[in-house]
Parts: C-alpha cells; sequence; structure tokens
C-alpha cells in the first residue's frame, strides 16, 4: 500500500485526450506494473459536451436505468391522486370492511391508515436488506431482487378482491420501490462520467416527476370513461415493468466498481470494456488500474481508521460522509414536504380553482422543471452553492408562505400570492430532490456506497413517515388547528439543517472518487474541495500537506 501511495505522489503531465482508439496496455497491478501512474482520469478533462460526444454508450445506459423511476413516480402519483377521478368509490366497493349508518360500503380506520402507510414501511424494508445484496452479489442481482419484489406486487394488486391480497401488493411495491431508490442512482454514479455524473443521477429525479404527471392523467381520463373499472391503472404498470426487464437483462452490465470491490479484476475490465469499449482513446488498463487502487486505498483507510463491520459507515471521516450524502435528503422533508404537497390544493381553492386536476398538472410541470434545472446546471456550476443556495430559498419561501397566509384575511389576490409562492416551493424542492439522491450516489465511498445511500434513505423515509401522520394532527381544525402556521414548525425544524448544509455539503463535480477520497481523509472543509489539488490528480505536495489549496 505503502508503494501505491508513493506512485500517487508522481507528477501527472495533464494532456489535452484524444479519443482515436480504444488502446490496451500491460496489466498495472502485477509486479510489471508502471511506476508512475495518476489517480486522475484524462476524461475528467473533457467538457460537457465532449464528454457526451465520447461517453454516450454509458450516458444511454445510466438513463435507461434512471427511466424504472417513471415506474415509482407512477405509484406514488397513483397513490396520491385515487380522488381525482372519482375512481375511489370502486376501490372502495371491493376493499370495504364495514358498512356506516346509511349502509354505504366503507373500509375501515384501521385498515384505511395500514393500506396508506404500507409502502412506506415497504421501502424502508428494502433498504434494510439491498446493501447486502449489491454488495454481496452485484448491482445487476439486486436490479434483478428489484423486478422480482414489483412483478409480485403488480399481480397481487391485479387479482387482489379484497384488502388483505391488495395489502401485501402494496407491501411488496413498497419493497421494490425502496430497491430502487437506492439500486438505481448508486449504480449511475458509478458507470457514469465524471463529467455528466450529476446530470445523469439527477435524471432519476425527472423521471419520477413525469411517472407522477402520467399518474393523474391516466385516472383524469378512468374516471370520465369507467370511474368503478379501476383496477386500469394498475394493469397499465405491467408494460413500464416489462420495458424495465428487457432493459436491465440485455441493455445494463454489472458495475465495474463492484467486481473491483471483489477483487474479480478480469470482470471488471470486461465490464469497462463493455461500458467504454467504444470511446476513441480510452485506455483500459489505465483506467481500470485508477479504479482498483481508488479501492485499495479505501480498504486500507478503512482498516488505518478502524471503519470496519456494520458500523464501518459512522466511523473515522466515513462519518462525514455518512452525514454529507444524506444531509440534502433529510433536509427536504424538513421543509414541509409532508405538508405543503396536500395543502396546495388549498391555495387554488382560495383563489377560485377548484379543479383538483388542473391544480395537480401545474404542481407537477413546476416539479419536472425544477428536476430539468438540476439535470442542466449541477455539473455545469456544482453542487455546493446551488444544493445550500436552493435548500436556503426553499426555507425562506416556506417562511413566507407562512407569513402570508397567517397576517391578515386570505383574499383572492393574497391567494393567487399563495400559489406564485407554492409553485416556488415545489420548485425548489424537486430540484433539491434531485440533487439529494446526486449527493447519496457520489459522496459514500466505493466500498461503502450501498450501506451509506441505504442508511440515508431510510432515515429520511422515516422523517417523513412520522410527519406524513403527524400533519394532519397540525392542521385538522378538531385538533391543532394551526392551518399555513404548520409553515413556522417546519421552518423551525429546517433552519438549522439548512444552516448545516453550508459546512457539511461537499462540492462533488468534477471530483472523481480517489479525490473526494483524499479530501475527506485530510479533513479539508466542503466549501475548499473545488479550490484544492489533490495528491490523486498527481499534484506532488509536501509530506505533512495531503493536499494543496490553490489559494494558498
Amino acid at each position: 500500500m505503502q508503494a501505491l501511495d508513493e506512485e500517487i505522489k508522481q507528477p501527472y503531465v495533464n494532456e489535452k485526450p484524444e479519443f482515436d482508439h480504444v488502446e490496451t496496455l500491460k496489466p498495472t497491478t502485477g509486479k510489471d506494473a508502471p511506476v508512475q501512474m495518476t489517480l486522475h482520469s484524462a476524461s475528467q478533462d473533457l467538457n460537457t459536451l465532449q464528454a457526451l460526444r465520447s461517453f454516450w454508450k454509458p450516458s444511454l445506459i445510466a438513463l435507461a436505468l434512471a427511466f424504472a423511476a417513471a415506474a415509482d413516480g407512477y405509484q406514488v402519483g397513483l397513490k396520491r391522486h385515487w380522488l381525482i377521478a372519482n375512481i375511489y368509490e370502486g376501490f372502495i366497493q371491493t376493499m370495504s370492511t364495514e358498512t356506516d349508518a346509511a349502509g354505504a360500503p366503507i373500509i375501515s380506520a384501521p385498515v384505511l391508515a395500514a393500506i396508506t402507510s404500507v409502502i412506506s414501511a415497504g421501502q424502508i424494508l428494502g433498504f434494510l436488506q439491498i446493501p447486502f445484496v449489491s454488495d454481496r452479489f452485484g448491482r445487476k442481482w439486486a436490479m434483478y431482487l428489484m423486478l422480482l419484489y414489483l412483478a409480485i406486487s403488480l399481480f397481487c394488486q391485479s387479482f387482489a378482491s379484497d384488502w388483505k391480497l391488495w395489502l401485501v401488493g402494496k407491501l411488496f411495491g413498497g419493497i421494490g420501490v425502496g430497491c430502487l431508490q437506492l439500486v438505481a442512482p448508486t449504480y449511475i454514479a458509478e458507470i457514469a462520467p465524471i463529467r455528466l455524473r450529476g446530470a445523469l443521477i439527477a435524471s432519476y429525479s425527472i423521471w419520477f416527476a413525469i411517472g407522477q404527471l402520467f399518474a393523474p392523467v391516466a385516472l383524469n381520463q378512468l374516471g370520465k370513461q369507467d370511474p368503478y373499472e379501476w383496477k386500469i391503472p394498475v394493469y397499465t404498470q405491467w408494460g413500464t415493468l416489462g420495458l424495465m426487464i428487457l432493459l436491465i437483462l440485455f441493455f445494463v452490465p454489472e458495475s465495474p466498481w463492484w467486481a473491483a470491490t471483489q477483487g474479480k479484476h478480469e470482470l471488471g475490465r470486461k465490464l469497462l470494456l463493455r461500458i467504454n469499449g467504444d470511446v476513441k482513446n480510452y485506455v483500459i488498463d489505465v483506467e481500470y488500474d485508477i479504479l482498483i487502487r481508488t479501492v485499495q486505498l479505501e480498504a486500507e483507510h478503512s482498516r488505518q481508521a478502524k471503519a470496519l463491520g456494520a458500523t464501518a459507515i459512522f466511523r473515522g471521516s466515513n462519518l462525514r460522509r455518512t452525514l454529507a450524502a444524506g444531509w440534502a435528503l433529510f433536509t427536504t422533508q424538513l421543509l414541509g414536504l409532508a405538508f405543503l404537497y396536500t395543502y396546495v390544493v388549498l391555495f387554488f381553492q382560495l383563489a377560485g380553482q377548484t379543479d383538483v386536476f388542473r391544480t395537480t398538472i401545474i404542481t407537477s410541470c413546476v416539479s419536472i422543471a425544477g428536476a430539468l434545472v438540476a439535470i442542466l446546471a449541477l455539473d455545469k456550476l456544482g453542487r455546493y452553492w446551488l444544493i445550500n443556495g436552493m435548500l436556503s430559498f426553499a426555507a425562506i419561501v416556506l417562511l413566507i408562505i407562512g407569513l402570508v397566509g397567517t397576517i391578515g384575511e386570505i383574499d383572492t389576490a393574497r391567494a393567487n400570492g399563495l400559489i406564485f409562492l407554492a409553485c416556488m416551493w415545489f420548485f425548489a424542492m424537486s430540484f433539491n430532490s434531485a440533487a439529494a439522491y446526486t449527493m447519496l450516489a457520489e459522496v459514500p465511498s466505493a466500498e461503502l456506497r450501498s450501506r451509506t445511500a441505504a442508511f440515508g434513505s431510510m432515515t429520511a423515509s422515516l422523517i417523513g413517515l412520522v410527519f406524513t401522520v403527524v400533519t394532519p394532527y397540525m392542521i385538522n381544525p378538531n385538533q391543532a388547528n394551526w392551518g399555513l402556521k404548520t409553515c413556522y414548525f417546519f421552518f423551525g425544524l429546517s433552519a438549522p439543517m439548512v444552516i448545516g448544509g453550508w459546512f457539511i455539503i461537499p462540492e462533488t463535480a468534477r471530483l472523481s472518487p480517489a479525490e473526494l477520497d483524499e479530501l475527506y481523509e485530510s479533513g479539508s472543509p466542503v466549501w475548499r474541495f473545488s479550490k484544492t489539488i489533490t495528491r490523486a490528480q498527481g499534484t506532488t505536495t509536501d509530506e505533512a500537506h495531503p493536499s494543496v489549496d490553490v489559494d494558498q
């Protein structure tokens, strides 16, 4: 390992890459390995357009997997928008457990609560199990397990004639969605070219937003035709699942990073060749050498810090990375997610807009716009200022909504102002969601990526679950009756997290895993990441200073 450290110190001549042919060198991991190597890939120096032209194949693979998020968004959208199409009556007739005083069928409160919350419970179960499958058997087997859960879910929902089988189907659907939310972003982070990594991870969120948009559209059309055929939206999901199966089986390869962490280096080279072999002048053995030496150095750092075992993500510099990976995701939950997503309909009603379907379409389109801006901006402008700035913006808008809605009477003009503010909040939250998944996939070390992402996702889901239960009591007229004063509560909770983000959320744009490893090991503050030249880039520095700051 000392030899590896010595190699990193060797100077690297940063020549502009010319991609003309695939080149194979002598193995770089044996005794004949060249002495002067770097952990900085020449592909990092491409601009966005050059990277897109050269690395079109891994970009397509990443987008193909990101498409699976449409199924996730569609499921969530169906859960939120049953009432839009007035098909809930047909659902109640099938799933009813008792009758009311007038003899009409109803679903008992405990069963209804179970049906509405079981997806969140399933997600947590997915978060708990999928890292072990992903790390032990590979990313592809984790995807296969995800597809199996989703297929079981749709089978149960398609043939459900009572609430019990429907509940089982929703549970498996939640598990599958939880697996998807972990596997897709982490896999994309591992195969995406560094220059396009943020945009490709964020594409998961835009597909999710598109899926959510399709749900109310489908339900609205169904409500106009036959509102009692409530299973049609369930059947339509088989088409999405079938396309996902084909893409994952025949188009999405295993991750070379997983092969490297398992010591399967021959397989790793073949996978890297399959993914990037069409890139001109891409030197397979040099690029794979960077990959395996990054994994080896991470393992050595973990041994030195005794960051091993089940608690490894909380030890040494990994603790700092675990917090940073999930911080944006935690903060979005505290920015009123469980509140305004429901309350926004009231804003439109106060302004005279009683069409719930139109309200849903407007907010869904704003969400798509937020995710699209994230795709276009994260790699171009970087993560640190954009993410922290947008989290701060969402908190300020949340506070203003509270002030506008609680000081004085709400007339039509003020209601229109609340609609505008709500749209700004939706835009910011959609951006933050896309950026949060980017952090979740980029910040962890390669060997702990799945476990760190699982912890972050599970913690955020638990926070969301708590507020999903608590928020109705805050706004219920017969309970706390806070109304828009609830904005103050969520602002107070989120403000410390928003401020903390400026000290915890790092700049990861255009940084390789090896460079992030070194920056965290050196204890460099996150706001200096983009201005720091690391040894992983091949720059020789003083022995006592692992990295040299450009401004110093």
